[in-house]
């Protein structure tokens, strides 16, 4: 991922600077922080240079925080408060107990990388798709069913990994995802792929195992940049024929699917052809 530098912000409306375990944070921030102490039971560490808790963690610059580390702290609800966080580049909420976010995550324009892997999240709020300089979301180990059309208007994601929860579709907005570099949705209950998922110019490594995908979509033998393509156990009888044009395909696993012993001579011949072009199975 491309990193950024801070961005330009507004300042705060509150000009009183307090000191926070060392570090000289605006006061309205502060409160935030503490809070989220009494909420935990737990201690924030102001993190410099290489040090790091990897539980409560914070960084700041131009006493605004723009890292907020919140690993493995038994939150079962974030409140909407952290949107006055306005500064906020990077939001750790791993290993929690959270089923929902509130509506105001969407009011942190300048986050680049949130991590939520390892909740109980059943779904995401609409509002998510407001923040466009977003270029990690981490979203495994959850119990997502559906993911909102609103992620299609993440339109700066490079990565996007929902790996071990209970989608059943993708929405058809995915495909607005045009920087989007790597896509995983293992180890869900997936039975097909959307048409758009070919309008994902940039995309490099898509990987889809342990679902229940019956065929793929014509329109992901259009992928230009896909070189890695991760299939195994699913419920595949065949490959789009097409599949052999993809220009820098060099990685195609499909082990435990059904075409393994079910392939019927076209498509035996399109893995062999692929297989003399140096794709990898």
């Amino acid at each position: 991922m491309e990193k950024k530098g801070f961005p330009k912000i507004p300042a705060s409306q509150d000009s009183t600077i307090d000191n926070f375990r060392g570090a000289e944070v605006y006061k309205e921030e502060v409160d935030i922080l503490r809070d989220l102490e009494r909420i935990t039971n737990q201690t924030f560490q102001f993190q410099k240079g290489k040090q790091y808790n990897p539980n409560m963690t914070f960084r700041i610059s131009q006493n605004r925080v723009i890292v907020l580390g919140l690993n493995n702290c038994s939150l079962e609800v974030l409140n909407p408060s952290i949107s006055k966080l306005r500064a906020l580049q990077i939001l750790v909420l791993s290993k929690n107990s959270l089923t929902k976010l509130p509506e105001a995550i969407g009011d942190l324009p300048y986050l680049t990388e949130v991590y939520l892997e390892n909740n109980m999240l059943l779904s995401l709020p609409k509002s998510i798709g407001g923040i466009r300089e977003l270029l990690y979301l981490n979203l495994d180990n959850n119990k997502l069913e559906k993911l909102p059309e609103t992620v299609g208007n993440l339109t700066s994601l490079e990565v996007l990994r929902v790996n071990h929860n209970k989608l059943a579709n993708i929405p058809d907005s995915i495909g607005k995802l045009k920087r989007l570099k790597e896509l995983y949705l293992n180890d869900n209950m997936l039975e097909s792929l959307p048409e758009s998922i070919g309008e994902l110019s940039n995309l490099e490594e898509l990987s889809a195992t342990h679902n229940i995908l019956k065929e793929l979509p014509d329109s992901l033998c259009k992928l230009p940049s896909l070189s890695f393509l991760n299939l195994t156990h699913n419920k595949l009888v065949t490959l789009p024929p097409k599949l052999k044009n993809l220009p820098h395909l060099q990685i195609l696993r499909i082990k435990e699917n059904p075409l393994e012993d079910l392939a019927d001579k076209k498509t035996q011949e399109l893995i062999s052809d692929m297989k003399k072009t140096g794709v990898k199975f």
